[in-house]
């Protein structure tokens, strides 16, 4: 008797789980549904909203298209936010054909009403000379506008030009105070290159104590060449102690990501029999991994997103 009222309880539950998703899922379509209606029958606020499920899969499945055609509904009424997605779309050909003109024009739309990631974007398009004629001095321009806004991309964007000299004087120092405030804000490519100017003492003397630090924060994060560049650190013993261990661990990750430095690196750890059992074979399988990935080279030491949306 008891055993036969336990299989009716588990039954009722099971039942009551499987009736409250189906009414859950149920609800969740009504809603899209409405939503889309509404959007349909011309309302601006909807056409947005729905615009956005459907870019970024949020309850349905992504849909481009239909993000695209809500999207540009809502961006022609005037809506910054709307501008700035559909920018986007025709910046990454997202369901439509990249148009690299297109883009600009809705970012600037967006960039006109204030809006800090469509004046990034600029900045980033006027750096490249996409969509319009190179600009450096524009692209900068619009970067600090964003930047003055709490726009921590452009920030990260304003010490990448510093760092690499690119429309401005070379200047390690500025880079150096640019990248800090993005990394405090969790910015993982400039928590690297924190690292990697303390590393190299571009800005002064070397630190390996803060580089370590940056590097720790950015591979945690998942950036490959931080955890190459930490796995480097424990190697050598800078900034930490020496442990092979943990040096083969980080090149591992790194080089799980396509890095072809850490794959060198890994095989130069089994040639030498560092924290790993000494292996020739080994070493030779890393090194031809290496060299078979460098033709197409997957990842670039300082690539990042510098659009986003």
């Amino acid at each position: 008797m008891y055993n036969y009222l336990k299989l009716i309880i588990i039954f009722l539950i099971f039942f009551c789980f499987v009736f409250s998703t189906g009414c859950f899922e149920n609800n969740k379509n009504d809603e899209i549904s409405k939503l889309e209606q509404e959007a349909n029958a011309g309302n601006q606020e909807a056409q947005h909203n729905i615009g956005i499920i459907y870019l970024n899969g949020d309850k349905v499945k992504k849909d481009y298209k239909k993000a695209f055609k809500y999207l540009t509904l809502s961006a022609e009424k005037g809506n910054e936010d709307s501008q700035l997605q559909l920018g986007y779309m025709y910046d990454k050909g997202l369901g439509i054909t990249k148009n690299s003109k297109e883009a600009f024009k809705w970012y600037k739309k967006s960039a006109s009403q204030g809006n800090s990631m469509a004046k990034n974007n600029l900045g980033a398009m006027y750096l490249k000379g996409e969509g319009v004629s190179k600009d450096y001095e524009k692209a900068l321009k619009y970067y600090n506008s964003a930047f003055r806004q709490g726009n921590y991309l452009a920030c990260q964007n304003i010490a990448k030009m510093y760092y690499t000299g690119e429309g401005v004087q070379q200047d390690y120092k500025k880079a150096l105070e640019y990248f800090l405030k993005s990394a405090e804000k969790d910015y993982e490519y400039s928590q690297l290159q924190v690292g990697f100017i303390y590393d190299e003492g571009l800005a002064g003397e070397q630190d390996y104590k803060k580089a370590f630090e940056y590097y720790t924060k950015s591979a945690d994060k998942g950036h490959f060449m931080a955890q190459n560049n930490l796995g480097w650190m424990y190697y050598k013993g800078n900034g930490v102690k020496q442990d092979y261990k943990k040096a083969f661990e980080w090149f591992t990750k790194s080089a799980d990501q396509g890095c072809i430095e850490a794959m060198y690196n890994i095989a130069e750890m089994y040639e030498n029999g560092y924290g790993v059992e000494k292996d020739l074979n080994k070493a030779k399988e890393w090194v031809s991994k290496a060299e078979e990935a460098h033709d197409n080279l997957p990842h670039d030491e300082h690539s990042h997103e510098e659009h986003s949306h």
